[in-house]
């Protein structure tokens, strides 16, 4: 998630915090994990400190409105979503799997 939206960033340059939340809405996380506090993306300044830590990503990205944060908050029950969408969108995403006992 959060190298998918750098890339995305980083492809759309003077992007804004509004059109990246139409890009990647929260409506990507099953309804099950969503939250109110927990989004896909954050205005960083909007988070607060110990769930900034606690769900998402400790690196901010920066758009057009300042800094925004990722969500950490992703597992196998709620992934798919975003893959399918990124994917939609253009982006590769392998499966890695680790095969250590």
């Amino acid at each position: 998630m959060y190298e998918i939206i750098k890339e995305y960033l980083n492809q759309n340059p003077g992007i804004g915090f509004a059109q990246l939340k139409k890009a990647f809405p929260d409506s990507l996380r099953n309804k099950k994990h969503r939250s109110a506090k927990n989004h896909v993306v954050a205005m960083e300044s909007s988070v607060r400190q110990d769930d900034r830590f606690a769900r998402y990503f400790k690196e901010p990205l920066i758009c057009t409105n300042g800094a925004i944060v990722v969500s950490s908050q992703w597992g196998i029950g709620n992934i798919s979503p975003f893959i399918e969408h990124a994917k939609q969108m253009g982006y590769t995403i392998e499966e890695v799997v680790n095969n250590k006992k």
